[in-house]
């Protein structure tokens, strides 16, 4: 590939002086730009030509020793390891998909580095993160027109191949990717923006740069947006560590050229309680249709729209879908007993009775290899590459943990090397959360467990957590996943409000010696895509972004939708019709 002063001088300059920086940039031809731009993507390397994959299976760790001068990349995969959802000024969301991308199809291919981020909008649009940060010693890094070039040359070589990498996306993902071409975003920190738009000899460059901007969005589609993430400390990932981020970053528009430049920081949309009303009101319809369809004398009473329809008793199995007409499959309703079912197992919105009729099918009719080729949302298998010798349990119980109640996973999936603690959910508004801090007085356990929502010594109590002091070993093992150290106090206590996600945690990993080893297995949540609990700015959703945040060990959390799963086994003849039966029973 060219380098400077090649074909696309204008793309390939990294050399802008600080000094009349407004200048240069208002000297720019956009028009020559984009003829640029068109060329580089008629001619830029193409990884699938060569069966070269865009997304390499990156860890969520670096290489690096007992020390590193590589700021960049550990702050580009600790933002990525935070798995979270990005606010956007226009009310939408971004979420990253990975990190350094490569983009060269062979060694000979000069100037072609490595995509920073790459991130995409929940409208399915691509985007090309350039990030900058400040250098260790204090010094302004490259700048903003430096990061824009280098940031339009990977968004040509996207286009370039777009196809391929969108087949990927999809494949790997699980999300369509839109046609259009790609965001390009320069992202740093407020720190970054100011060390430039605070240099007096520059001039006035933010106005030319929004002008140009908005100039390039104008001739080729491509937009530009400039964000900026408040300052803070990087837990550098050395000796096999995950990079991290001291606290999930507030994230802000800059706005060059305009007042003030730094906005203030964006928020996440919350649903409304009325969106999430109609959402339930809706699967009580589906499921009401479909009561009214296949279980006519089994019903304990007729249609009402303030109750979903239960079955009568003695009808229970009914609620679990089997594989009509293949041998065996009549074996998935008594995979779980009478005295595991939930308490509510007998009512047609139980994710219990869900779980089972997926998950028992696969297990009957020895289909679990159709898993293995099934991605979570982090890209990473939401099961496991090789199933050989496992299996699958339900309702299992956890009984090394010291609780009074054992730790029950909804699904096990496990074997030799694999752990997988399955949690499903359907209609539920969040995950648990301990209980110890809804005691009240009329509880016999309220004088000695009372809680006030803080990780500290009370009610009389020495230890921080009343659990302890009853034996539970959750806080002797939770430093090893999450960044909770158990010696100090925590007002509030994470953990409480992340409770059943960091219990699946420890449930996954726990060892039959008792300690945690993180890499014997993870936690995958399986959930109702259409929940608004479980979309960006949800309850549920800020509690696994809570819970992500602070997690230690990447790819522990994964998530997956029912919609995603069935659409998967579906592509099987012997489950294709029971996937179909799941989507319409449920509206899934």
């Amino acid at each position: 590939m060219p380098e400077k002063n090649s074909p696309y001088p204008l793309l390939f300059d990294s050399q802008w002086n600080a000094r009349a920086l407004d200048a240069a940039i208002t000297a720019i031809d956009v028009h020559e730009l984009c003829r640029e731009y068109a060329a580089l993507r008629a001619n830029a390397p193409r990884r699938s030509s060569h069966d070269k994959p865009y997304f390499v299976g990156h860890s969520g760790t670096t290489s690096s020793n007992s020390t590193s001068n590589r700021l960049e990349e550990h702050y580009a995969i600790a933002l990525l390891n935070l798995r979270r959802n990005w606010p956007r000024p226009d009310g939408s969301s971004f979420s990253l998909l990975d990190y350094q991308v490569p983009l060269k199809s062979n060694s000979s291919d000069k100037g072609v580095g490595k995509i920073d981020l790459l991130g995409i909008t929940d409208q399915g649009r691509l985007i090309v993160l350039e990030l900058k940060v400040i250098g260790q010693g204090g010094g302004r890094s490259n700048s903003p027109p430096s990061a824009l070039m280098e940031g339009l040359r990977y968004s040509a070589m996207i286009e370039a191949d777009f196809d391929a990498i969108a087949r990927e996306v999809e494949c790997k993902y699980g999300v369509n990717v839109a046609s259009q071409a790609p965001i390009v975003m320069l992202i740093a920190p407020q720190s970054y923006w100011r060390s430039w738009l605070e240099l007096k000899p520059t001039g006035d460059w933010g106005t030319a740069f929004g002008e140009l901007a908005a100039a390039i969005t104008v001739a080729n589609g491509v937009t530009i947006e400039c964000m900026a993430l408040e300052d803070v400390v990087v837990a550098y990932g050395l000796n096999g560590g995950a990079p991290r981020l001291a606290k999930v970053p507030s994230l802000t528009n800059v706005q060059l050229g305009k007042q003030p430049t730094i906005g203030a920081p964006l928020t996440s949309p919350v649903p409304a309680p009325l969106i999430f009303t109609a959402y339930r009101r809706n699967v009580q319809d589906v499921v009401w249709n479909w009561a009214e369809e296949h279980h006519k004398g089994q019903l304990k009473c007729g249609r009402q729209q303030d109750r979903s329809p239960v079955l009568n008793a003695e009808y229970a199995e009914m609620n679990v879908l089997v594989a009509e007409g293949f041998p065996g499959s009549e074996r998935a309703r008594s995979l779980i007993s009478e005295k595991q079912r939930h308490k509510h197992f007998t009512s047609l919105r139980s994710s219990q009775a869900v779980a089972q009729s997926v998950f028992g099918a696969v297990s009957v009719l020895d289909r679990l290899n159709l898993l293995e080729k099934i991605f979570a949302e982090c890209g990473r298998p939401a099961f496991s590459t090789n199933l050989n010798g496992c299996s699958l349990g339900f309702e299992h119980d956890v009984d090394n943990l010291g609780e009074p109640r054992p730790t029950s996973i909804d699904v096990l999936l496990s074997g030799e090397r694999v752990r997988v603690a399955i949690e499903c959910k359907f209609t539920e508004g969040e995950f648990g959360t301990c209980s110890r801090p809804r005691l009240t007085p009329d509880k016999p356990n309220y004088a000695a467990q009372r809680c006030d929502g803080n990780y500290k010594a009370q009610a009389g109590r020495t230890d921080r957590c009343p659990l302890t002091t009853i034996g539970v070993r959750y806080w002797n093992l939770l430093p090893s996943l999450f960044d909770w150290p158990s010696d100090h106090d925590h007002s509030p206590c994470q953990f409480g409000g992340v409770y059943q996600l960091a219990r699946n945690a420890l449930a996954a990993t726990i060892s039959r010696d008792g300690s945690v080893n993180p890499r014997q297995g993870h936690v995958l949540v399986v959930y109702d895509a259409n929940n608004p609990a479980f979309q960006f700015g949800g309850e549920a959703h800020r509690q696994w972004e809570a819970a992500h945040a602070a997690c230690l060990v990447p790819g522990l959390m994964r998530r997956l939708s029912w919609q995603r799963l069935l659409s998967e086994l579906a592509r099987d003849s012997t489950l294709a019709t029971l996937a179909q039966a799941v989507k319409k029973k449920y509206g899934f």
